[in-house]
């Protein structure tokens, strides 16, 4: 009996034919899996970027693990990441020209996606559309002692929710203007005047070489007793002039103070001590013709720190002459959204150790510079947060900034 066996053609026709089912089965495996998703979370497209600039990306993977993230800018491959978080810091210089950010990532299967971003081109015109903020920070841990040595990349910044890029960062922020504002009104006789004198003068005491300081005194008028100097002598003689008389006229004299510092160049704030409510000297209406939130967004505009010190027997329930907010609540209001510190003392022989622990607060702090991603001079209110990555640290800086306005 002969055996017979299937021609070779037609083997190879049906190897080939199982091959191409094979390819058509993967291909069409292929085109039904999904692909991964990425976005660029941070700088947002046309913010300005300048300086250290953080490129934060987001991943959401598809069927397939991620392999890699490539970062490019301007064409020019900047880091192929590997695992999450996808960021590094690039330094984009301070030219201020436009750049194209692109992201893409790739996974095992084959897939792909990018993302671009293009940042804001800013021609040489147009520079002075450029919003500079700067920010001074005071940082404590959990048990309130300062915490020194940190570094850029600790901190984060955030303007109405939009991650900012830090452009600039020192640990030493330099030479400080102290306005000393004195509450000099007839309830200051005798041993609150006194106290306040030798208080001030630890103050200046702790003055460093590059610092300066201006005395200004306040009853129903706001006085220029010195005005800035880097002299303790000068300074120190001057408290020796102030006598206690008149009514109160608080929020005037904050408005007037705020308004003296605006033309300060740099690091700048003020040491408020009152003792008692605006009132008229009669005690029959408010001693200010401005109102407590005129004189708060002064100081807010001035980029004032505040620190103020409530003197009394009850600061914290002797109110104000609309019997709305107690003295102790409009000076803690005005303290925290300028990032200074409020202090309460019903007895004026502790007023030297506040005024020294103003000065240490003073000598903890840090600079941190960004562009606002928003460069519209619109004068409105933008709201700042400012984040420590290190658990347990807090940070203290002004809640916002009101920006120029044409």
């Amino acid at each position: 009996m002969r055996a017979t066996f299937p021609r070779t053609s037609h083997i190879r026709q049906g190897l080939l034919t199982a091959i191409l089912a094979g390819m058509l089965a993967s291909g069409a495996a292929s085109s039904s899996s999904s692909p991964p998703r990425i976005r660029i979370i941070s700088p947002e497209p046309g913010a300005i970027v300048a300086g250290e600039t953080p490129i934060l990306v987001k991943v959401v993977p598809g069927d397939h693990p991620v392999i890699r993230v490539e970062i490019r800018v301007n064409g020019e491959l900047l880091a192929a990441l590997v695992h999450p978080p996808y960021r590094l810091t690039w330094d984009a210089g301070f030219d201020l020209t436009q750049h194209r950010i692109e992201a893409r990532v790739f996974d095992e299967g084959g897939g792909s996606a990018t993302a671009e971003m293009v940042s804001r081109l800013l021609p040489a015109g147009e520079l002075v559309d450029v919003l500079l903020v700067t920010l001074y920070a005071t940082v404590v841990n959990d048990k309130g002692k300062f915490v020194d040595g940190l570094k850029r990349e600790d901190f984060k910044i955030l303007e109405d929710g939009v991650p900012q890029a830090i452009t600039g960062f020192s640990a030493d922020p330099g030479g400080m203007h102290t306005a000393l504002l004195v509450d000099t009104s007839r309830s200051m006789r005798g041993d609150r005047i006194q106290f306040a004198r030798k208080a001030a003068r630890a103050f200046l005491d702790e003055m460093k070489p590059d610092d300066r300081g201006m005395l200004l005194a306040f009853n129903e008028t706001l006085r220029v007793v010195r005005d800035w100097t880097d002299s303790r002598q000068s300074l120190a003689s001057g408290l020796a002039e102030l006598v206690p008389e008149g009514g109160t006229a608080l929020y005037d004299a904050l408005y007037g103070a705020a308004d003296l510092l605006a033309a300060v160049e740099g690091r700048k704030g003020m040491v408020v001590l009152s003792d008692g409510r605006d009132e008229s000297y009669d005690g029959l209406g408010p001693g200010s013709l401005h109102t407590f939130r005129e004189a708060l967004e002064q100081a807010q505009k001035s980029e004032v720190i505040l620190y103020t010190i409530g003197l009394g027997s009850h600061p914290d329930r002797d109110t104000d002459f609309s019997g709305r907010y107690t003295l102790a609540e409009l000076l803690d209001r005005a303290a925290l959204t300028t990032g200074g510190r409020s202090y309460l003392s019903t007895q004026p022989r502790k007023l030297k150790r506040i005024y020294q622990e103003v000065s240490r607060d003073l000598g903890h702090q840090y600079r941190l510079d960004y562009y606002s991603s928003r460069a519209e001079r619109d004068g409105t209110w933008r709201k700042i947060d400012l984040r420590i990555h290190q658990p347990g640290h807090r940070a203290r800086t002004r809640s916002g900034y009101f920006a120029p306005a044409d």
